[in-house]
């Protein structure tokens, strides 16, 4: 394997589950170095889409922060999308994701969960409020 100094998450794959502006913009900076970075939005695509303002018919700040990603829309509400999934994750290298703790265990997406499914993936959770789950969780 020859050295990419230019790009050097080259052949490390992410999977972005979260939305607004933390995660995407810090998938943004992996899929910028290299890093091929796979956004999975729900079926219509996530919020952040539409937040003004819009240049043709697209949120601004979503361009910024979607940039250098494939998005996959997934229901993960469902067994399928859920399913789907876990095909994406298999060939990854890390997951991140911005789910609240309740949210996470329903879709079956808890630290726990995702380890027993797929040990070597390395996780990542952002939280939105410090003490979340954890005592320093961040």
């Amino acid at each position: 394997m020859r050295a990419n100094f230019g790009r050097p998450l080259s052949g490390v794959r992410v999977v972005d589950a979260t939305s607004l502006l933390p995660g995407g913009l810090a998938t943004r900076l992996l899929a910028d170095l290299g890093a091929e970075v796979v956004k999975v939005e729900p079926p219509g695509g996530e919020a952040g889409r539409h937040l003004p303002p819009l240049d043709d018919g697209l949120s601004v700040y979503y361009r910024l922060t979607a940039g250098g990603k494939r998005v996959r829309f997934l229901d993960l509400k469902t067994p399928r999308g859920r399913a789907a999934l876990d095909g994406v994750l298999a060939r990854a290298d890390v997951l991140i994701h911005s789910l609240r703790p309740g949210a996470a265990r329903r879709l079956r997406l808890s630290e726990r969960d995702v380890a027993a499914r797929h040990p070597r993936l390395v996780q990542v959770r952002i939280a939105g409020f410090r003490g979340s789950e954890r005592p320093l969780t961040i």
